[in-house]
């Protein structure tokens, strides 16, 4: 049995992945207002949303970059002949025994994803682990550690994008007819 941790700057990578999605996300959802609304905003009630979307959106990504900060340090991964478990403060541990591994897959950004059948049960082993060519070797004994295909990748991050795209569409036909029908129904009771 050995265990392993993580070198402090390993979190920096992640951080950097968090804000480009943090501020994609971001452009989204002011993209989407002005989208959504059926009569749009004018340019002082813009300026309120951008403004309630950036506060808010800035204090969740704080505590997101504070919570990180904290459970970081405490990741350890250790490993037997026959088991792999994971254990980081603020979320439960996860074992996984050697006959219960489906794949093991090393992505893009150098992680390897250790998965099971269930879909909820996997192990994110990260390239800032220090020993990780050691537990490269015995996992390798397990299974054989294939690269994540970019092609899988990149359909994640579209569908991430365009998943919300479509609700902001779908969201704008069902206000735009809901809104057209209730200023119909508005006008004649006034009539």
């Amino acid at each position: 049995m050995k265990t392993f941790g993580v070198k402090p700057e390993g979190i920096n990578p992640i951080k950097k992945r968090m804000l480009m999605f943090g501020a994609a996300a971001l452009v989204i959802v002011l993209a989407s207002v002005g989208t959504v609304l059926p009569g749009g905003l004018a340019p002082l009630g813009y300026g309120f949303v951008t403004l309630f979307v950036v506060v808010f959106g800035g204090f969740g990504f704080y505590r997101a970059l504070r919570r990180m900060d904290e459970t970081w340090p405490s990741y350890m991964l250790t490993m037997t002949d026959d088991s792999i478990l994971k254990q980081q403060s603020h979320y439960p541990d996860i074992r996984i025994a050697r006959d219960e591994v489906k794949a093991i897959w090393r992505s893009t950004a150098g992680e390897i994803v250790v998965k099971t059948r269930d879909w909820k049960k996997f192990i994110v082993i990260p390239p800032s682990l220090i020993g990780l060519s050691e537990v490269e070797g015995l996992l390798g004994r397990w299974k054989p550690i294939k690269p994540y295909p970019r092609s899988r990748t990149y359909l994640s991050y579209f569908l991430a994008f365009l998943i919300p795209l479509v609700l902001v569409a779908f969201s704008r036909g069902f206000l735009r007819d809901h809104t057209q029908a209730w200023q119909r129904s508005l006008s004649r009771s006034l009539s």
